[in-house]
């Protein structure tokens, strides 16, 4: 599968590789590439590198925040690309601890699998992710099946009771 030209090559990138990093594309993002859909802003996971070396790596590349303390998200916007910004995270598992869509507690393991992190999603068309390095497409849950046969099926059995605004974007979705 494709990089999309946007981030392709991106030196901020290769830099979080060059450190040991592991970047993947995730989410809504994969499912709207194989749609052909166009984005101007990224969710990135990853692997093997702490949210401070992360941070180092990015910095000299553009702005970087903390935002979503809560679910741990940096966002960057980086000097050479004008319009576009990023969404970076670590891989995370997710626990659901009332009835409220906030209502999670959230754990950070920079050696968690993509695969497991991908587990935590609500449907299987975003629960795919494409390494930035190979364009290798990870889909555990055949969400790009899915995609295709225009199916919507949750990731797990609990994915309503977790969060029940997750049947709002099913309806969304199946629109």
């Amino acid at each position: 599968m494709m990089i999309p030209e946007t981030i392709r090559g991106l030196k901020f990138l290769s830099d979080i590789e060059k450190r040991g990093g592991e970047v993947y594309l995730v989410g809504g993002n994969v499912r709207d590439l194989l749609l052909g859909v166009t984005h101007k802003d990224f969710d990135l996971l990853v692997r093997l590198l702490s949210y401070e070396t992360l941070t180092q790596i990015l910095k000299p590349y553009g702005w970087v925040g903390l935002v979503g303390k809560s679910f741990g998200i940096l966002k960057f916007r980086p000097n050479e690309t004008t319009g576009i910004e990023f969404d970076f995270s670590l891989p995370r598992t997710e626990v659901s601890t009332g009835t409220g869509h906030r209502d999670f507690e959230v754990e950070f393991d920079q050696n968690l699998t993509v695969e497991a992190d991908l587990g935590r999603r609500d449907f299987t068309i975003n629960a795919m992710a494409l390494e930035v390095k190979s364009g290798k497409l990870i889909d555990p849950h055949r969400g790009k099946e899915d995609l295709e046969k225009r199916v919507i099926r949750q990731v797990f059995p609990g994915t309503f009771e977790q969060d029940p605004l997750r049947l709002l974007r099913a309806i969304q979705f199946a629109a």
